[in-house]
Protein backbone atom coordinates (compact mmCIF):
# COMPACT_ATOMS: atom_id res chain seq x y z
CA UNK A 1 0.00 0.00 0.00
CA UNK A 2 2.74 2.47 0.91
CA UNK A 3 4.57 1.74 -2.33
CA UNK A 4 1.47 2.61 -4.34
CA UNK A 5 0.88 5.82 -2.39
CA UNK A 6 4.46 7.05 -2.03
CA UNK A 7 5.97 5.72 -5.21
CA UNK A 8 8.97 4.28 -3.41
CA UNK A 9 9.97 0.76 -2.48
CA UNK A 10 12.30 -0.56 0.20
CA UNK A 11 15.18 -2.70 -1.01
CA UNK A 12 18.24 -3.71 1.01
CA UNK A 13 17.71 -0.79 3.37
CA UNK A 14 17.81 1.72 0.52
CA UNK A 15 14.96 3.52 -1.15
CA UNK A 16 14.78 3.26 -4.92
CA UNK A 17 12.90 5.51 -7.32
CA UNK A 18 10.04 4.01 -9.21
CA UNK A 19 10.28 3.61 -12.97
CA UNK A 20 7.85 6.44 -13.64
CA UNK A 21 10.15 8.98 -11.95
CA UNK A 22 11.92 10.32 -15.03
CA UNK A 23 13.57 13.58 -16.11
CA UNK A 24 10.29 15.15 -17.20
CA UNK A 25 8.65 14.41 -13.84
CA UNK A 26 11.71 15.65 -11.98
CA UNK A 27 11.76 18.94 -13.88
CA UNK A 28 8.05 19.67 -13.49
CA UNK A 29 8.16 18.92 -9.75
CA UNK A 30 11.23 21.15 -9.39
CA UNK A 31 9.39 23.96 -11.20
CA UNK A 32 6.40 23.53 -8.89
CA UNK A 33 8.65 23.82 -5.84
CA UNK A 34 10.30 26.96 -7.21
CA UNK A 35 6.90 28.55 -7.89
CA UNK A 36 5.81 27.68 -4.35
CA UNK A 37 8.83 29.45 -2.84
CA UNK A 38 8.20 32.48 -5.07
CA UNK A 39 4.57 32.58 -3.93
CA UNK A 40 5.58 32.37 -0.27
CA UNK A 41 8.05 35.22 -0.71
CA UNK A 42 5.90 37.53 -2.82
CA UNK A 43 2.44 36.71 -1.44
CA UNK A 44 0.74 38.09 -4.56
CA UNK A 45 -2.23 36.68 -6.41
CA UNK A 46 -0.14 36.46 -9.60
CA UNK A 47 2.50 34.35 -7.86
CA UNK A 48 -0.24 32.18 -6.39
CA UNK A 49 -1.76 31.61 -9.84
CA UNK A 50 1.63 30.65 -11.26
CA UNK A 51 2.15 28.19 -8.40
CA UNK A 52 -1.31 26.66 -8.87
CA UNK A 53 -0.69 26.35 -12.62
CA UNK A 54 2.64 24.60 -11.95
CA UNK A 55 0.95 22.37 -9.37
CA UNK A 56 -1.74 21.28 -11.85
CA UNK A 57 0.91 20.62 -14.50
CA UNK A 58 2.97 18.54 -12.07
CA UNK A 59 -0.08 16.51 -11.10
CA UNK A 60 -0.89 15.88 -14.77
CA UNK A 61 2.65 14.83 -15.68
CA UNK A 62 2.99 12.50 -12.67
CA UNK A 63 -0.41 10.92 -13.34
CA UNK A 64 0.45 10.34 -17.01
CA UNK A 65 3.84 8.85 -16.12
CA UNK A 66 2.27 6.49 -13.59
CA UNK A 67 -0.48 5.44 -15.99
CA UNK A 68 2.09 4.85 -18.71
CA UNK A 69 4.07 2.61 -16.38
CA UNK A 70 0.91 0.67 -15.45
CA UNK A 71 0.07 0.20 -19.14
CA UNK A 72 3.59 -1.07 -19.88
CA UNK A 73 3.42 -3.48 -16.94
CA UNK A 74 0.02 -4.81 -18.05
CA UNK A 75 1.27 -5.24 -21.61
CA UNK A 76 4.42 -7.06 -20.43
CA UNK A 77 2.31 -9.31 -18.20
CA UNK A 78 0.03 -10.15 -21.11
CA UNK A 79 3.02 -10.96 -23.33
CA UNK A 80 4.55 -13.19 -20.64
CA UNK A 81 1.24 -15.03 -20.23
CA UNK A 82 0.92 -15.57 -23.99
CA UNK A 83 4.45 -16.94 -24.16
CA UNK A 84 3.81 -19.31 -21.22
CA UNK A 85 0.55 -20.55 -22.75
CA UNK A 86 2.19 -21.00 -26.14
CA UNK A 87 5.02 -23.04 -24.62
CA UNK A 88 2.57 -25.08 -22.56
CA UNK A 89 0.35 -25.72 -25.60
CA UNK A 90 3.31 -26.70 -27.78
CA UNK A 91 4.20 -29.42 -25.29
CA UNK A 92 0.75 -31.02 -25.59
CA UNK A 93 1.11 -31.76 -29.30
Amino acid sequence: MAVEVCGMKQSNGQQQRMKWWNIEVKEVVRKKKVEYVVWLQQKTSGAKEEYLKAKREARRVVRNAQQNEEWIEKWASLCRRIVRETIKDSGKE
